[in-house]
């Protein structure tokens, strides 16, 4: 008797174990197949993309660079008078030193300007001012060199007539492109009489004298607005750069 009871106890034991050793193994392959799931639906660790290098917008290296900037040629001293915002004869008393400026929001980048300080004498049409400043692309900043070889060159001095565009914004003090670019400056000599740099000005106008060719540009201010087309997109209405009075 007492032997079939031991013999019953080690046949429960047995069941026992073999329960337990499939349970084991069950649970086993659940933590293994969760650790699976987890190595494979686990996102990307967002240290790694803070720690990726942000993207850098790289400027152009100005210095020793040439600015070639379009400017419309005019055909004409009575073109130039009636596109520009000022036409007055002065004399350049100061050149100021090269700064870097950014004009352009369509330009992401800076360039080097220069800007000449100069006396009025004399005015063909414009807001009154006794003083203008004119804006040259180019100059030295630092060594830093930006040149613009197309533009007149501007010095110290210089007794000029000049043809100038619209007011540059921001400036400090009225300040003005020339209209045309190189055709916006004339020397006048000391003796009255006109230098253009400009070729085809020069053969048309060259020789004569500045009293003359005001006499010439008020007719043609006086007579109303041309129907040219540069005239007709660019031109600057009277009402806007009024005529100067002349003198007693």
């Amino acid at each position: 008797m007492r032997s079939w009871k031991v013999f019953a106890a080690l046949i429960t034991l047995l069941v026992v174990a073999i329960i337990g050793v499939a349970c084991g193994s069950g649970q086993n392959e659940r933590e293994s197949g969760a650790m699976d799931a987890s190595s494979v639906s686990s996102p990307p660790s967002a240290t790694k993309s803070l720690l990726e290098p942000t993207p850098t917008l790289v400027l152009p290296d100005i210095c020793g660079s040439i600015i070639n900037a379009f400017v419309e040629a005019m055909p004409d001293a009575e073109t130039l008078a009636w596109v520009s915002n000022q036409v007055v004869t002065g004399t350049i008393t100061q050149q100021l030193p090269s700064v870097k400026v950014q004009e352009s929001a369509e330009i992401p980048h800076e360039t080097i300007v220069t800007d000449y300080v100069v006396r009025v004498g004399g005015r063909i049409r414009g807001t009154p001012l006794n003083t203008v400043r004119v804006r040259e692309p180019g100059g030295n900043v630092d060594g830093c060199v930006q040149s613009a070889p197309i533009e007149p060159s501007l010095s110290v001095g210089q007794r000029l007539l000049l043809f100038l565009g619209s007011p540059v914004k921001d400036a400090t003090e009225p300040t003005y492109y020339l209209t045309g670019g190189p055709q916006g400056a004339w020397t006048v000599r000391d003796d009255g009489y006109l230098v253009i740099p400009d070729p085809r000005l020069q053969s048309a106008y060259g020789g004569m004298h500045l009293t003359d060719l005001t006499k010439l540009l008020r007719r043609s201010l006086e007579a109303g607005r041309p129907s040219s087309p540069i005239v007709s997109d660019t031109g600057v209405s009277l009402k806007q750069a009024p005529l100067a009075a002349l003198s007693p």
